[in-house]
């Protein structure tokens, strides 16, 4: 129970804005940390540069110069160290971040199923399917009452009856055909062929009727 009556945050918000924040802090401390490197490396090359112009004038304030350098690179190199560890750890947080993320939506995904398996069973989707298929059903006796034609249906044996007729008639019309075919065709000559040795019986005889002709004229005109 809360005493001072404020609302509790959910715990998977608060989780979500910790880590952002905790990213974000430690995403600022890299930034300082580079800072901090550049500087540092400013300050070793001013020593270094010290030391070299003091190696032979004032080699005491040489050596101090190289003392300093050398806890400069120190410094560096556990800054460093240190800005490593919070890049991992950064990659980390932000990989903890996703999968966080990742099973919250999973999480929402599968209550959301849940919630619709409560509102609905097997025997209401049994139920609605029936209904679906007699809806169907009942399309399609409606749509084979629509197109059934109008006034008496057609005998079909008349039709086969007026068929074999038609045929039938189309026979005699092809033999009427055949036989008028026959009835045309050219008749054979029956006069026998002469031969040639009647013709030459029959010269002679010629011969003779023109004789006889010329003798009787001759006759006359005596």
């Amino acid at each position: 129970m809360n005493l001072f009556g404020k609302k509790k945050k959910k715990k998977g918000k608060n989780t979500t804005e910790t880590t952002k924040n905790s990213i974000i802090q430690l995403r600022e401390t890299l930034n300082m940390l580079e800072k901090r490197e550049n500087y540092l490396e400013k300050k070793i090359e001013t020593e270094l540069q010290h030391a070299k112009k003091n190696a032979t004038k004032n080699r005491r304030s040489a050596i101090m110069a190289l003392k300093r350098k050398k806890n400069y690179e120190q410094q560096i190199s556990k800054a460093s160290n240190t800005r490593f560890s919070i890049e991992k750890q950064i990659s980390m947080l932000e990989g903890a971040s996703m999968n966080f993320e990742i099973m919250k939506s999973m999480k929402q995904g599968a209550q959301a199923m849940q919630n619709i398996q409560n509102e609905m069973s097997i025997e209401q989707v049994e139920d609605v399917m029936d209904e679906i298929q007699e809806s169907f059903q009942i399309a399609e006796e409606i749509s084979e009452a629509i197109s059934q034609p109008f006034g008496d249906e057609f005998d079909e044996e008349e039709f086969e009856e007026e068929l074999q007729e038609l045929e039938e008639l189309g026979l005699d019309e092809q033999l009427t055909e055949i036989n008028q075919e026959e009835v045309k065709l050219p008749n054979v000559p029956k006069t026998t062929l002469v031969s040639n040795n009647t013709q030459q019986e029959e010269e002679p005889e010629e011969e003779s009727e023109d004789e006889e002709l010329r003798k009787l004229a001759q006759s006359l005109e005596f």
